[in-house]
């Protein structure tokens, strides 16, 4: 498996698309699973967050390039910068983002157990939980709607 440093660009509209889910201006809120440990992120301080999770992934892919390398500043200032602003992207198109986000930050040994980990899985929870219900609520065939009312009672 290889490893690419993901784009400021990259990070920052998946950044951007927190706001969508959470009803607020962006940022994540929730519990990790693995460390039981609370988190809150303000949408730089999460852009800050990928963008190292996808560093230590090429350090732990690419020992050897990355040895020498200390300090990122340039690097996390611009993710931190590009968050600003509405998603410039459709939800369906940052489902794309994310999962080459989370395929490029998974090469090191404590991805599973980071909070980038578990927002993103989240994010993409929630796009294809939402996906979903549209589909369901588009079609007025009555198989459908038998469904749809099989996945509400569910719920309850």
């Amino acid at each position: 498996m290889s490893a690419w440093l993901c784009s400021a660009d990259h990070i920052a509209e998946i950044v951007r698309h927190t706001g969508s889910f959470n009803g607020q201006g962006g940022g994540a809120k929730g519990t990790n699973p693995i460390t039981k440990k609370s988190y809150i992120y303000g949408k730089k301080d999460l852009a800050q967050l990928l963008a190292t999770e996808n560093l230590k992934s090429l350090m732990a892919r690419y020992p050897e390039d990355y040895k020498d390398c200390k300090d990122f500043t340039d690097y996390h200032a611009e993710c931190r910068d590009k968050v600003k602003g509405r998603p410039r992207v459709s939800t369906k198109d940052v489902i794309g983002l994310i999962r080459s986000y989370r395929y490029q930050s998974s090469e090191h040994e404590g991805w599973i157990s980071s909070d980038a980990y578990w927002i993103t899985r989240n994010m993409l929870d929630r796009i294809y939980k939402h996906l979903v219900n549209a589909e369901f609520l588009s079609y007025d065939g009555e198989e459908c709607q038998g469904a749809w009312n099989a996945l509400w009672e569910e719920r309850k």
